[in-house]
C-alpha cells in the first residue's frame, strides 16, 4: 500500500482593492469638530476620522452624538462648516464629507433659538467618562429603535455569569462569527463598576435586583467577541453604533472604526453585527461614551482655561455645576489615569481646586431608580 504524505500550502495571502485597503489606514482622513466659542488652534473639541465614504466622510447621526455625550447629553446640538454659519443640510444617516465642522449648543439664555445664539455659546464640556450622567429615558435619535435587540428569554443561570455565557452555549463571534478563541467583552467595562452603580444602570439588566460588582456582569452587558477582536474593542479601535441607509431603512448596530488600522477595518467597518438579541442598547450607548472620552484629551492639554461640566454625587442626587476651570486643572484632568485606587485619587485631587471658581450653573438630577 502506497503513502501518503501531507499536502502543504503556500503562505496564506489576502486579495484586497489597495485603494480600498489604503483607505481605512489614512490618517489623512481626519475630521475635526471644534468648539465654535474658543480661538483656533484651540478650539478642536473631538477628531474622528472619515471612514464611512471612500473620499473621507463621516456618519452624520455618529459624529453628532459624539459631540452630544461630551457637551452633556445635548441631543439639539447641530453643525455648522463656519463658526457662525448656517446649520448643514445633511440628515441624521446621510455622510458629512467635509474637514471641519463646529458643534453648536443653543443657549439656554435665549429662548432656545439657534438663531439669535450670538454671542456664541461658550458651552460646557464634561472632561471624563466617570462624570458624565447617563441619560435615562432620553437615549439620542437613532439609538431608540434598533433592530434586533428585542429581549429574548434568557436561563436566571446565565445572566450575571459571563463564564457560563460564552463557554456553556458557545456562542460564536457576534462580529466575525468564528467559534475559535472567543471571549466575553463587557460593554460597559467592568472597571467602571463604580459608576455603573452610581449612575443605576442595573435597571438595563435581565435582572435589576442585582447589586455591586455583579450588576456589570448581567448578560445583556456582554457580547461574544474573538479575544484579538476584543482586545481591540478594549483598545478603542472601534465601536458598535446604530445606523441605518437608503438601502436597509432599519436601523442596525455596525462596527464603526475610530482610528486607522491595515486591515481591520476592511473586514469589519459598517459591518452589522450578528442577532444579538439580548444587548442592551443603554450599555452600548455607555459603551460609545466611555470610548469617546478619551479623546477629550487634547482639548484638555491646550493650556488655555476651559468651561467644564463637573459631577460629583452627593447623597441619591447628582450635582453639576458649569466652572471655568484654569489651563492647570485641565491639564491634570488630562492626565487622569483610567483606573486608580480611592485612596491615590484623594491624595492626587487635594493639590487641584476640584470645583476651581466662577460658578454659573447649579441644577439637580434625580438619579433614584424610577
Amino acid at each position: 500500500m502506497a503513502h501518503e504524505s501531507v499536502t502543504l500550502k503556500k503562505p496564506r495571502t489576502k486579495t484586497v482593492e489597495p485603494v480600498e485597503s489604503s483607505h481605512y489606514s489614512d490618517p489623512a482622513l481626519r475630521i475635526e469638530f471644534c468648539h465654535p466659542a474658543y480661538d483656533p488652534p484651540h478650539d478642536i473639541l473631538l477628531t474622528l476620522f472619515g471612514f464611512d465614504y471612500l473620499g473621507g466622510g463621516i456618519h452624520h447621526n455618529t459624529a453628532l452624538v459624539a459631540c452630544a455625550i461630551v457637551a452633556g447629553n445635548q441631543w439639539c446640538g447641530y453643525f455648522t462648516e463656519t463658526r457662525d454659519g448656517p446649520s448643514v443640510t445633511a440628515a441624521c444617516d446621510e455622510i458629512l464629507r467635509g474637514k471641519k465642522y463646529y458643534f453648536h449648543v443653543i443657549d439656554p439664555q435665549n429662548g432656545g433659538d439657534e438663531l439669535t445664539s450670538h454671542p456664541i455659546y461658550k458651552y460646557p464640556i464634561i472632561p471624563l467618562f466617570r462624570e458624565w450622567v447617563f441619560p435615562h429615558d432620553n437615549l439620542p435619535r437613532g439609538w431608540d429603535d434598533i433592530s434586533g435587540l428585542k429581549l429574548s428569554a434568557v436561563p436566571s443561570t446565565r445572566r450575571t455569569n459571563p463564564a457560563a455565557s460564552t463557554e456553556s452555549h458557545k456562542q460564536p463571534c457576534r462580529l466575525s462569527y468564528d467559534r475559535d478563541c472567543t471571549s466575553s467583552a463587557h460593554l460597559c467595562p467592568r472597571s467602571e463598576s463604580d459608576w455603573f452603580a452610581g449612575n443605576r444602570m442595573g435597571r438595563y439588566g435581565l435582572d435589576p435586583e442585582v447589586k455591586g460588582i455583579h450588576a456589570v456582569n448581567d448578560v445583556r452587558n456582554i457580547l461574544s467577541l474573538r479575544y484579538d477582536l476584543h482586545q481591540d474593542f478594549d483598545n478603542r479601535k472601534f465601536v458598535f453604533v446604530p445606523k441605518k441607509s437608503k438601502s436597509a431603512p432599519e436601523t442596525v448596530i455596525v462596527a464603526h472604526m475610530l482610528k486607522p488600522t491595515h486591515e481591520l477595518g476592511l473586514l469589519y467597518h459598517n459591518f452589522q453585527l450578528h442577532p444579538t438579541p439580548n444587548i442592551s442598547p443603554e450599555f452600548l450607548l455607555a459603551r460609545f461614551a466611555w470610548t469617546i472620552f478619551p479623546s477629550l484629551r487634547t482639548f484638555l492639554e491646550c493650556g488655555v482655561p476651559r468651561w467644564l461640566l463637573r459631577t460629583e454625587t452627593v447623597g441619591n442626587q447628582k450635582a453639576s455645576r458649569a466652572v471655568e476651570t484654569s489651563a492647570v486643572t485641565c491639564h491634570y484632568l488630562a492626565s487622569v489615569p483610567e483606573t486608580r485606587s480611592k485612596k491615590r485619587q484623594r491624595a492626587s485631587d487635594s493639590s487641584i481646586d476640584r470645583w476651581d471658581r466662577s460658578i454659573v450653573i447649579i441644577y439637580q438630577e434625580d438619579i433614584v431608580d424610577r
